[in-house]
């Protein structure tokens, strides 16, 4: 993929560390991003699916604001999912690794080391308008950062109630 992002607004400077209310936002030039991403999908069996996807992207920027590179280059993941049906239930399990590079800001020094976490989730789905589920994001506990400015995060986990109607 290609893209040009002309002028688009950034947040240039804080009144204070810590806070996320900017005092200056600003045009900036252009930012040229290049890169590829790739995906497979296997179903081995009809109640087994494996799944993987690297993404390479490369960030330039025309402007004296903000720094070349504040995203990763390289992110990827691979996993499975197990799906079991009997007449109106389904039962889900997913699990998969993830992995994403550092991103740097060279001029501030400032840097998120690369980090890889393994997330999973499980579902119960009844007929097709119900389901309740359970996701664990960071299953390893790797307390890690994810953007410059961001808070470090760890173990996540969230509990999920559809209804459809």
């Amino acid at each position: 993929f290609y893209y040009e992002l002309h002028d688009p607004m950034a947040a240039v400077r804080f009144p204070r560390v810590g806070t996320t209310v900017p005092s200056i936002v600003r045009n900036l030039g252009t930012v040229y991003t290049t890169g590829f991403e790739l995906a497979g999908e296997l179903f081995v069996v009809p109640w087994l699916t494996v799944f993987g996807n690297y993404t390479f992207q490369d960030l330039e920027r025309e402007d004296d604001v903000l720094e070349n590179d504040l995203s990763p280059q390289h992110k990827g993941n691979v996993g499975f999912a197990l799906t079991g049906k009997r007449k109106d239930h389904t039962v889900s399990v997913d699990l998969f690794a993830l992995f994403v590079d550092t991103t740097d800001a060279p001029a501030s020094g400032a840097k998120v080391p690369p980090y890889n976490l393994i997330n999973g989730r499980i579902g119960y789905e009844y007929q097709d308008w119900a389901e309740v589920s359970v996701a664990v994001y960071n299953l390893g506990h790797d307390v890690h950062q994810e953007v410059i400015i961001g808070q470090e995060l760890g173990t996540r986990i969230l509990a999920k109630t559809t209804v459809k109607f």
